[in-house]
């Protein structure tokens, strides 16, 4: 069930005070790391994960990404945009990108969410890497409905999602506007359309069909 945006976002920051008692235990085992408080305020909520990589083997890690979320015990309704291929935003010479965005319905507290993304991106091959370095996969949760949260692990909304086309532009495929907390609402539209592109980013539609894909040509 989808609640109305003020109910979830007093469910939200609920959980959201749960995740700073819990954040110490993010890393172990899943089973018994949950207060009972925070299981008791699950919900369906919208989530949205960038996807991006620019190894030869990324486009199999992402697709087999996006079966496993789609897989996962409390996630539903997955839809993807289309795949992009895009410039390296980096001062270090490599192959370009490419990237995604997924949106789906959770019913997850965020430190499990977060948790699952993570054992995720390491169980599909990802190694720690320098900053900007070429990767195989990375799986960025951009979105946890409309809350607001920052530790010294988790930012959310994503701290870079507005200053860069290759999030900007796959996520505009789902939807056309973001709302938040605050009753804020951000067009998307008008953002790409008034984006200075500082890092010169060149963001192409590839001819490939990803799992679960919203846009159809």
């Amino acid at each position: 069930m989808l609640y109305p945006l003020s109910y979830r976002s007093l469910i939200i920051a609920a959980q959201a005070r749960a995740y700073r008692k819990q954040k110490s235990a993010i890393n172990q085992e899943k089973e018994g790391i949950f207060s009972s408080f925070a299981l008791s305020y699950l919900i369906m909520i919208t989530c949205y994960v960038a996807l991006g990589g620019n190894k030869r083997q990324t486009l199999t890690v992402m697709e087999r990404a996006l079966i496993s979320l789609s897989a996962t015990d409390g996630i539903r309704n997955v839809e993807t945009s289309r795949l992009y291929r895009t410039s390296a935003v980096s001062d270090l010479p490599q192959e370009d990108y490419l990237n995604a965005v997924a949106r789906f319905h959770c019913s997850l507290p965020l430190p499990l969410l977060w948790g699952t993304l993570t054992t995720l991106e390491k169980s599909l091959g990802k190694e720690v890497k320098a900053k900007n370095s070429p990767r195989l996969i990375d799986l960025d949760l951009l979105f946890y409905d409309s809350l607001r949260y920052q530790d010294e692990q988790l930012t959310l909304p994503h701290p870079r999602w507005q200053e860069r086309l290759f999030v900007l532009t796959p996520l505009l495929d789902l939807t056309s506007e973001l709302f938040f907390e605050e009753k804020t609402v951000i067009d998307l539209f008008k953002l790409i359309s008034l984006f200075p592109n500082p890092n010169h980013e060149r963001v192409m539609p590839l001819d490939h069909t990803l799992p679960f894909q919203k846009v159809h040509r």
